[in-house]
């Protein structure tokens, strides 16, 4: 549910791009896609029937959509029956001429392609494509075995990334001054010496419902980062492996970020960080990593930013062993991540109640159809728990539950956007177990305002929009 409407919008804006702008069809009307993407002008489509089109494409700096019929039918079969072969003599797909977000390739798998950067994909020279519904797949270089991003800045969705090999860097995708977008992507049985799924060199990339499982690297198995801020939200981490760092490897000043997080690979170092360079740094919050805090090795080089949330518990999935990592009933990651998360001046998470099943969004990439609910007791003996205020927006009133596994004074404020206090709604001592109360707002003006909960170290917050 959380990326149907992100998805919704970008099929609707492909879909009234291939029936507004001029079409051309291959093979009917141009025999190969390259010839179909040279006879284009910005703002076609290039419209590909099912097939095996053994070629290398590049967009040669033409903000066009080149897409098979799942571009019109949204029907995924296309994307296993339209594929283009890159024969082993090139990147099979290149963007490397300034392509921005209207530059779409959507609806194929891209194989076979063997290259020194990109074996499936190649985005460099400030290339910021669109790539939709693809998979990418039994391709590979030297770096970005499945795609590589140099100086460029992809929106990846709904994509594969999968059996890739880079002989350096990055097997399912490497990125270098990079900062690509990675949205309801899966990275799985890739292969490098650096960065089995996600090599990233002075790159940011933005991860938000990526799985990334049974990859395998010299270091990094699933992450290896190179004075890079990597941001995952949502993301699923398991069955990686490498010598050092099967999860996410650390070198000169890298800063990940985490939350809501399934970091479960059960051998080799979840997080590593290389003992010498300048120091790194990874904050984490309201994720399950096996281990612990304890189990983190920051050799003396970094710190560690351990926030409320975090877990170190089986995470349940339905079938790991046949690559299903959905979670079980019964998980401790069901609603057990956070709707809004505020880190260092910049907002990571910010979900809509509609987007989530619960009172909290999952942890991990996939959201599950099952909830805690509100009278389980299960979620009053392992974790505090602050639901989102409802009605919301409201005016004037409205009710904040919370629940607390053992008694002790709990704090309820009201800040405003700029973390300043604008009342106190509770501060008492309760018992534990589940409580409402309510707030009414009729003394601040419109806008919106965080509910914050305190209850010694444990803090929680929500947001809220007060409407006149």
């Amino acid at each position: 549910m959380r990326l149907l409407n992100y998805i919704f919008i970008v099929s609707l804006i492909l879909f009234t791009s291939a029936v507004t702008a001029g079409v051309i069809r291959v093979p009917q009307d141009q025999s190969t896609i390259q010839a179909g993407i040279d006879a284009a002008i910005d703002g076609d489509t290039v419209l590909v029937d099912t097939g095996r089109y053994v070629e290398n494409i590049n967009f040669n700096g033409m903000n066009i959509v080149v897409g098979s019929q799942f571009l019109t039918t949204r029907d995924t079969s296309y994307i296993s029956q339209t594929v283009i072969d890159g024969d082993s003599s090139g990147s099979v797909a290149t963007f490397e001429n300034g392509e921005d977000s209207t530059a779409v390739l959507t609806g194929f798998t891209l194989t076979n392609g063997l290259a020194l950067w990109g074996g499936g994909i190649l985005c460099d020279a400030s290339s910021t494509p669109s790539l939709v519904g693809l998979n990418v797949t039994r391709n590979r270089a030297s770096g970005g075995g499945g795609i590589y991003c140099y100086e460029s800045s992809p929106t990846l969705v709904d994509i594969t990334v999968s059996g890739n090999i880079a002989d350096a860097i990055g097997g399912g995708i490497s990125c270098t001054n990079s900062h690509p977008s990675l949205q309801n992507v899966r990275v799985n049985g890739n292969v490098a010496h650096h960065g089995g799924a996600l090599f990233c060199e002075l790159s940011n990339p933005n991860l938000r419902n990526v799985t990334i499982i049974g990859n395998t690297a010299g270091s990094g198995g699933a992450i290896h980062s190179l004075s890079s801020s990597p941001t995952l939200v949502n993301v699923t981490i398991s069955r990686n492996t490498a010598e050092v760092g099967s999860g996410i490897w650390c070198w000169l000043n890298s800063r990940p970020r985490l939350v809501n997080t399934i970091l479960w690979n059960e051998s080799g170092e979840e997080i590593y960080f290389v003992q010498s360079g300048e120091p790194n740094s990874i904050t984490i919050a309201y994720s399950d990593v096996f281990g612990g805090e304890s189990g983190i090795a920051t050799n003396d080089n970094g710190t560690v930013n351990w926030f409320d949330g975090n877990v170190d518990r089986d995470p349940l999935f339905v079938d790991a062993e046949n690559g299903d990592f959905h979670l079980q009933q019964g998980s401790p990651c069901i609603d057990a991540g956070t709707a809004f998360f505020v880190f260092d001046g910049d907002t990571l998470v910010d979900l809509p109640a509609s987007s989530y099943e619960g009172y909290a969004p999952d942890m991990g990439s996939y959201e599950s159809p099952y909830s805690v609910g509100i009278t389980d007791e299960s979620i009053l003996a392992i974790q505090f728990a602050l639901k989102h205020p409802h009605p919301n927006p409201f005016n004037p009133t409205t009710t904040i539950e919370f629940y607390t596994p053992q008694s002790g004074q709990v704090i309820l404020t009201i800040n405003d956007l700029l973390g300043r206090e604008v009342g106190t709604i509770l501060k008492k001592r309760m018992d534990a177990g589940h409580h409402k109360v309510q707030w009414n707002a009729t003394n601040v003006p419109s806008g919106i305002y965080f509910v914050k909960m305190q209850t010694g170290s444990f803090s929680l917050v929500k947001k809220v929009t007060v409407l006149r």
